[in-house]
């Protein structure tokens, strides 16, 4: 069953009471609620540099490539649609086209631009764009869809079970490095609702 925010929020908020030695009754389930997508895009941060279990975190997306580029933001993610660690993560998966025939990383726009073997396609990041060299043509300016295996930030709906326990304690520790600039947005927000 999918971690909900609420659990993930519950769950973290004990373990820094505990912690903290903090009563439980005396700190605010949203500070907690507050801190989640930033506790969850850190542990995100630290899976995509994992190598054993960056795929834990990871989803295809969708870029629709016209002219030779595609924006990599704009990419649909079949977990999650927001692309917002795609750029980095892009190397550390797969690209491939729809015939499901995967295109290699060249690293440097001259080289991309050379003479390159027509046999295999290409990619180039460049900013938040992919380049491509297409298979076959060798154009630069080719049409077509892209399968990109990448990283994503999870939601705690998006948190594999793998990852539960160190979700809580991702966002128990932000909580504790984070807990006055928190207990300030609480009651900013809280006066906002007055």
């Amino acid at each position: 069953m999918a971690l909900s925010t609420l659990t993930l929020c519950i769950r973290a908020r004990r373990l820094f009471a505990h912690a903290a030695g903090i009563p439980l009754g005396q700190i605010s389930l949203s500070i907690f609620e507050i801190a989640a997508p930033h506790a969850l895009g850190q542990l995100a941060e630290r899976i995509v540099d994992d190598r054993d279990r960056r795929s834990l975190l990871q989803q295809t997306y969708s870029v629709t490539v016209t002219g030779g580029s595609g924006n990599l933001l704009t990419a649909t993610g079949a977990i999650t649609s927001a692309a917002d660690i795609i750029i980095r993560s892009v190397p550390l998966g797969y690209v491939k086209d729809s015939d499901d025939v995967p295109y290699h990383q060249v690293l440097h726009r001259a080289i991309f631009e050379g003479s390159l073997s027509t046999l295999i396609g290409y990619y180039l990041l460049d900013a938040q764009r992919i380049r491509i060299r297409a298979r076959g043509s060798g154009s630069l300016t080719e049409n077509l869809t892209l399968s990109v295996y990448a990283n994503f930030y999870p939601t705690a709906a998006t948190v594999p079970t793998e990852l539960e326990d160190e979700a809580v304690q991702a966002l128990a520790d932000y909580v504790s490095a984070n807990y006055q600039q928190l207990s300030q947005a609480q009651s900013a927000q809280e006066l906002d609702k007055k």
